[in-house]
């Protein structure tokens, strides 16, 4: 693939120069009536610049293509070797396998939603809600 890079380069560069050339050129020493004349002129003489901009782009999409599947092969060259044994090594590749939960998510739902009051009625609050349980209270302990 660096020998295509490079090759590329060199290619698009002399179009360029081949390119700027011609059009100092065309515009010093050219002989043209109309402006018709002009940009016709013109548009042929900027041919190899046009040209060196499409390789150059296309050496340019070579190179970042190339880019995508090193980072994958740099990350394996990296990685050191542990043992198969070692704990650290386990408890580590297990961390990063399970998603972390922060707060529990109770799969019980509801089968039927309170009734809401209407607004003439006081609640009755003399009742003190029930105290959970410990399994439920995981994120903050209190003792």
């Amino acid at each position: 693939m660096r020998l295509a890079v490079i090759t590329g380069y060199v290619i698009a560069s002399l179009f360029a120069l081949c390119g700027l050339f011609n059009t100092v050129q065309f515009c010093m020493y050219g002989s043209y009536a109309t402006v018709g004349d002009f940009i016709s002129g013109l548009l042929i003489v900027l041919h190899p610049l046009a040209v060196a901009t499409i390789i150059l782009l296309l050496v340019q999409i070579l190179c970042r293509s190339g880019q995508q599947s090193s980072p994958a092969e740099n990350m394996q060259e990296q990685r050191p070797q542990q043992h198969p044994d070692s704990s650290r090594a386990k408890e580590r590749d297990s961390r990063h396998n399970t998603p972390q939960r922060y707060f529990t998510i109770s799969e019980e739902s509801p089968a039927t939603t309170p009734a809401e009051p209407s607004p003439n009625e006081v609640p009755d609050t003399t009742q003190e809600p029930a105290p959970e349980s410990e399994e439920k209270l995981q994120f903050f302990k209190l003792r």
